[in-house]
């Protein structure tokens, strides 16, 4: 959705956003075929409940796994474990479980919440502006989504600010950009990646040596190191359409897939 805001109709952001739609809906007829209602995932969640407000959160995300377990299709039990993994810091682990709330149903409000917390924390500023625009879909004028947005923009634009005070164009960079193309076209992505990585230390203004490091990562199967790339390079120019299908691709490696949908729509 971020890629598709850029450029509308892009064909490669478009197929990629039709592939998580797809995977989303495949995933909750699963869910609804596979795992019936579990009346004892309501005593885990309960259970989960009073571990949590006497402040012993290990205990809780033990009962709040197992109601996940028993009924993947409730999206507080999801929404409950998130907000354990928040209590103990674990960031990727509480975005993954906000994600899950969100595709048991794409209408609680709460999981996108907790995904743009758990974005923020891992300072993945553009997909934590698309998580709260997706929230405020479904609750316009959401406060807290609001406020996390708002926060995420202000960082961005301070990155930027930085990066023009900070970063003058080097052109020692652009030769660095040159040797890492001639060892991808050899083949050889570590060296290249090598290379492009100096280039981005140089000048990471220039959103295409972040888009090189990243399809070097995808060369080599690193998808968060990829994904981080691309929103150095959404960071760098949000209107490098090329960030949001680096960005896409590998979320969708990582099966995030709501958050591959808001960046291809941003994108177009």
């Amino acid at each position: 959705d971020e890629g598709l805001q850029v450029e509308p109709g892009h064909p490669d952001l478009l197929q990629l956003k039709q592939r998580a739609q797809d995977h989303l809906q495949q995933k909750r007829q699963r869910q609804e075929r596979n795992f019936p209602v579990d009346p004892d995932a309501h005593e885990e969640k309960e259970a989960g409940n009073e571990f949590y407000q006497a402040g012993n959160y290990r205990a809780a995300l033990a009962h709040y796994e197992r109601a996940t377990q028993m009924d993947p299709t409730q999206p507080t039990y999801w929404s409950n474990l998130a907000a354990c993994h928040e209590q103990l810091g674990q960031w990727p682990a509480m975005a993954r479980a906000a994600r899950s709330g969100i595709d048991a149903d794409p209408q609680f409000v709460k999981g996108y919440f907790r995904l743009a917390v758990a974005q923020q924390k891992l300072q993945e500023w553009h997909a934590c502006v698309a998580t709260c625009d997706e929230g405020l879909q479904v609750e316009p004028g959401h406060p807290d989504l609001l406020q996390l947005k708002q926060r995420a923009q202000d960082h961005l634009q301070q990155k930027r600010q930085r990066q023009e005070r900070n970063f003058p164009v080097d052109p020692d960079a652009h030769e660095e950009k040159e040797a890492g193309n001639e060892f991808y076209q050899a083949g050889n992505y570590r060296a290249a990646l090598a290379h492009y990585e100096r280039a981005t230390q140089m000048d990471p203004t220039q959103p295409t040596y972040w888009s090189n490091l990243a399809a070097c990562h995808e060369q080599l199967g690193q998808w968060p190191a990829m994904a981080r790339a691309a929103r150095s390079g959404i960071d760098a120019d949000p209107q490098f359409v090329k960030g949001y299908f680096r960005l896409a691709v590998a979320q969708q490696k990582l099966q995030e897939w709501h958050a591959c949908v808001a960046t291809c729509d941003e994108g177009l």
